[in-house]
């Protein structure tokens, strides 16, 4: 929606966190889909939590094609944002933040692509909680577990 997000965004609330391109033809239709019929599964849960998820192509995902990729699909921009920017940034984040592109123990290219089918459960103080298989059901039922304790009657701390 051409709005600045940043760290500050998500303070105060539990989130969800992936990295997707709009014209991905493999992983990313799934995995934005899993996502998708995980939001309806955990009901008025969905409304605590945001989720954010961040283009890898961001030269080729402007703010209108965003946009369009959620009003195509369903996206309800109120709780999930679609994010680009600037694309050493993404990268920045997605690698040293999120380890999106699997260099955990290894050494990858800082060049390389980051493309996994993860999410990842952050809290309100901005930790890493948990990382999911959006194609795994058994991962998936261990996100809503999470979840719940998270959002318990702490309120995600």
């Amino acid at each position: 929606d051409g709005k600045i997000v940043t760290e500050k965004t998500m303070e105060n609330g539990v989130s969800l966190v992936n990295f997707f391109f709009a014209d991905c033809p493999g992983l990313c239709p799934m995995m934005m889909k899993n996502l998708e019929r995980f939001r309806k599964r955990i009901g008025p849960l969905s409304k605590r939590v945001g989720i954010y998820s961040f283009s890898v192509r961001p030269e080729s995902d402007p703010p209108e094609k965003l946009r369009k990729y959620a009003e195509e699909r369903g996206i309800d921009s109120a709780t999930w944002k679609l994010l680009t920017g600037d694309r050493s940034t993404i990268y920045s984040i997605g690698k040293g933040t999120f380890k999106a592109d699997g260099s955990v123990g290894s050494r990858k290219s800082p060049n390389g692509f980051i493309h996994t089918k993860n999410v990842y459960l952050v809290d309100r103080k901005l930790r890493i909680r948990g990382v999911y298989d959006t194609s795994s059901v058994e991962e998936m039922n261990g996100l809503e577990s999470d979840l719940d304790r998270l959002l318990g009657p702490g309120g995600g701390s």
